[in-house]
């Protein structure tokens, strides 16, 4: 079920983060991308600090979007392993290394979006 493009979808990507946080990911930031990019809204970006917390972030968010009955629709992992993309429709996760986070600067690229504030 991809997800109504709605406040629900935001309450949606902050309980994404709070999971990914809760699994000690790093740096976690939300971007409404919305509009100025229309394949989605929301690019949650996070960083993880070896392989194994990767795999348990990729786990975690896949849990999480199956507890609340979205479907994970791809996800694609660098050759390199630096960046990890699950596509949840309209929330996009970026999982990055340390390395990854540095080297890709997604965070830079996409400047202009709105940071969304998870209290």
């Amino acid at each position: 079920m991809e997800l109504a493009r709605t406040r629900n979808t935001e309450e949606v990507v902050i309980s994404l983060a709070r999971a990914a946080e809760n699994k000690k990911a790093e740096d976690i930031v939300i971007l409404k991308i919305g509009e100025l990019l229309r394949i989605c809204d929301y690019f949650l970006i996070m960083t993880s600090t070896s392989p194994p917390q990767a795999d348990t972030l990729i786990e975690t968010i896949r849990e999480e979007a199956k507890r609340r009955s979205i479907n994970v629709f791809k996800s694609s992992i660098s050759k390199s392993n630096d960046w990890i993309l699950l596509d949840l429709g309209d929330i996009v996760v970026h999982i990055f290394s340390k390395e990854g986070r540095e080297y890709y600067q997604l965070d830079r690229l996409w400047k202009d979006a709105p940071v969304l504030k998870v209290e």
